[in-house]
């Protein structure tokens, strides 16, 4: 996202109602099973970064898999 959308966005945080500002908390916090496994393996590529192919500490990006 544009750092000019998410200002706008930001500030128009500011306008919800109760019921709006619970439903955006609720979907940024997942109540899906997917959301808390994707959390865990990004904030180890954060702790560790390792390749998941070759188990590496060296990263390199080649192109686009799955529009990743």
């Amino acid at each position: 996202m544009i750092s000019a959308q998410f200002k706008k966005l930001l500030v128009a945080l500011e306008h919800l109602t109760d019921k709006q500002t619970k439903d955006v908390e609720k979907y940024l916090k997942g109540d899906n099973l997917i959301q808390p496994i994707i959390a865990e393996l990004e904030q180890r590529m954060i702790d560790e970064p390792e390749c998941p192919h070759y188990y590496s500490t060296l990263i390199h990006r080649h192109g686009k898999a799955a529009a990743m």
